[in-house]
């Protein structure tokens, strides 16, 4: 006889005994934020972060409305965005520094790598340049966001995704790995990110980002 009767939780095989939900490093379902229509400015997720959790982890299928734009995040703090609103032209300033490197695959043998990012800008870029606008060919992948509520650790991501390049259907696949962090104090405490891409336009984004806590030791 195995399983267990009125207990939350992974099931052992060993009657009235559990593997509990919220044991230390268990992954915990938080939140998700989902548009399917014709495109919203951000994509944000505020207010979910406690000291149950260090570090956070979302998994993400994001798709671009205007063509030739780049997948990005920007950081939340009471309830507010940290930085200016993105433009698109990749100049403004910021306390956002990000490093990327992109294996692209357009029908190689040896698929070359491509090694981008930003420094103090206003965003931190998590998906491949010149992105398609095709929703059959999202920015798909996880990023973990760790220690987003100290006081005395710097405020970091880093991601991996497969994304592509502008056109539909694109021509190229890339695999791309990232780090990104926040130039500011580290007293500065986060709430939230918002996913969004490089764009001052108002329907720049539809797509999902569900997020998860993973439990303290």
């Amino acid at each position: 006889m195995s399983g267990l009767i009125n207990v939350s939780g992974a099931r052992s095989g060993i009657v009235g005994t559990t593997v509990a939900a919220d044991v230390g490093g268990s992954m915990v379902y938080l939140a998700k934020v989902e548009h399917t229509g014709s495109g919203t400015p951000v994509l944000t997720l505020d207010g979910y972060f406690t000291s149950t959790y260090d570090h956070y982890k979302y998994i993400f299928s994001i798709s671009a409305v205007h063509a030739n734009t780049d997948a990005c995040i920007q950081f939340r703090s009471g309830g507010t965005r940290i930085g200016s609103l993105v433009n698109g032209t990749g100049t403004q300033g910021g306390d956002y520094r990000s490093v990327g490197d992109s294996a692209y695959n357009a029908d190689t043998a040896d698929p070359p790598h491509n090694g981008f990012g930003r420094w103090d800008k206003s965003y931190i870029l998590i998906g491949s340049q010149d992105q398609t606008n095709s929703a059959e060919w999202p920015v798909s992948g996880e990023m973990l966001l760790h220690h987003p509520l100290s006081t005395s650790k710097k405020k970091i991501v880093t991601s991996m995704s497969l994304s592509y390049n502008s056109g539909s259907p694109p021509s190229a696949i890339r695999n791309v790995n990232m780090a990104g962090i926040l130039d500011q104090a580290t007293s500065v405490v986060l709430s939230g990110i918002e996913f969004k891409y490089d764009t001052s336009n108002s329907d720049t984004i539809k797509g999902t980002v569900s997020l998860y806590g993973i439990k303290n030791s």
